[in-house]
């Protein structure tokens, strides 16, 4: 099957602003559906930024997206579109959102697994080990993982009528 594989990146520093007031929004920031991919992008990849939401207050930070493998033949215009339309399509929300909602989604569904991991034989960094201790009620984190090959000791089961849904929105 034809795939496209793009890495979203929010956590960076680059910032901008519209040229006049005209140009940006009641907030002084670039309106919704803006999208940089000249001139400040990496020259060797296929990348841009996209400011997909409107900015409540402060100073909006655009995502940016970057294209790391793309079989199915995407024009820059049309997986810029594409990505912009699914800002609309978080399930949560009634505005457009600042990543993709899969993003949003695989990151609720990894919180969600630390949920149900009772013992956990990795270490993370210390907010994420913080709440793990907060989940497993003060077990003793990785006590018995050296000796467990998959790395958890305990799951907690759900329902099973809850396979099928998106029960962690």
């Amino acid at each position: 099957p034809e795939v496209t594989f793009i890495a979203v990146l929010k956590r960076h520093n680059t910032r901008f602003y519209p040229l006049t007031s005209r140009d940006g929004d009641r907030t002084g920031n670039c309106v919704p559906g803006t999208v940089i991919d000249r001139s400040v992008t990496l020259a060797p990849y296929f990348d841009f930024y996209l400011f997909s939401h409107a900015a409540i207050q402060g100073t909006s930070r655009p995502t940016h997206y970057v294209v790391l493998h793309n079989d199915v033949g995407f024009t820059a215009d049309e997986l810029q579109q594409l990505t912009y339309s699914l800002c609309f399509t978080y399930a949560i929300c009634t505005r457009s959102v600042s990543l993709v909602p899969p993003v949003y989604y695989a990151h609720r569904v990894a919180d969600r697994a630390r949920c149900h991991l009772v013992e956990m034989g990795t270490e993370f960094d210390d907010a994420s080990t913080s709440m793990s201790e907060y989940y497993t009620a003060g077990t003793a984190v990785g006590s018995r993982a050296a000796t467990d090959a998959s790395g958890a000791t305990k799951l907690i089961k759900i329902n099973t009528r809850l396979d099928t849904t998106m029960y962690f929105m």
